[in-house]
């Protein structure tokens, strides 16, 4: 399973820690569903999310993150509205997802922060719905 942080947000990690540039994280994130792996490299308009008329990314806070400890933190509500009432196609295969600091229209402009593979991919049809369980999505630093 591929999962790792972009290039921007390394360097922008690494420009706060140790040449003194700050770095302001959004106070909102945005949660996208993606057909296939992002890469490092990436951006919140080149990562490859749904094709459907009733897809969106899902917002969550800063708040709405746990206390970091040991280097790790997870969302504590469930994440549910990526498609509303159901996807209006389907057709799709959900496979991973991304973090990104904009939305919360599909391919909207932005950075890819993280990315990470699900442990299963999910078939999409349509009416379908998908969500991310609360404590489910969990960010590790190594």
């Amino acid at each position: 399973m591929a999962s790792g942080k972009s290039t921007y947000l390394e360097n922008a990690v690494l420009a706060a820690a140790l040449t003194n540039v700050s770095f302001s994280a959004p106070a909102t994130l945005y949660v996208a569903l993606t057909t296939s792996t992002p890469t490092v490299g990436q951006t919140g308009a080149t990562i490859t999310e749904p094709v459907d008329a009733n897809y969106t990314r899902v917002a969550i806070t800063s708040a709405q993150w746990a206390a970091i400890a040991s280097g790790s933190t997870h969302n504590t509500p469930a994440l549910t509205t990526f498609f509303g009432a159901g996807a209006a196609t389907g057709g799709f295969t959900i496979t991973s997802i991304a973090i990104v600091d904009a939305g919360p229209a599909y391919h909207a402009a932005g950075n890819l922060l993280y990315f990470g593979d699900l442990s299963l991919s999910k078939l999409i049809n349509a009416g379908d719905t998908a969500s991310i369980a609360g404590s489910a999505l969990t960010i590790t630093e190594t």
